[in-house]
């Protein structure tokens, strides 16, 4: 089964490398969300090429909230994060939907809300061990 992944990207004036890295994830991922915290240059306008939502999100000093935004603006269920000035050197989808499989079979997900922050609770069914990580999507 292949599945499909969204590109996120956090972006403010990025104008110099934001092409490239657009144009490189576009041959890898369903849907590329850039959110722009403020550009002044021309960097919205260049990545309208090649991003399927550009959405705008009020920069407030905390990279996470916008980074938060994004992932839950995504479409898809699997999501890579990049930077503007980040280009994806190689991907294997077979061994991308390979560890995603794999990731199902072995995680079992619960998600509770915890101070306005949401939550995963992981558990690995193999092992009867638990670990607790924060999450930016909901699942």
């Amino acid at each position: 089964m292949n599945h499909k992944i969204s590109a996120c990207l956090i972006v403010k004036n990025e104008e110099s490398c934001i092409e490239q890295c657009l144009k490189n994830a576009r041959n890898y991922v369903d849907e590329i969300l850039m959110v722009d915290t403020g550009s002044t240059d021309n960097t919205v306008n260049l990545a309208r090429k090649y991003a399927d939502r550009i959405l705008h999100f009020k920069w407030n000093d905390d990279f996470s909230s916008a980074r938060n935004f994004s992932i839950q603006s995504a479409q898809n269920d699997w999501i890579i994060v990049l930077d503007a000035d980040e280009t994806v050197k190689q991907w294997d989808e077979k061994n991308i939907n390979h560890f995603i499989n794999k990731m199902i079979q072995t995680v079992d997900k619960t998600v509770f809300k915890q101070k306005g922050l949401e939550m995963v609770f992981l558990w690995r069914i193999n092992s009867g061990e638990a670990n607790q990580q924060k999450s930016d999507k909901k699942g």
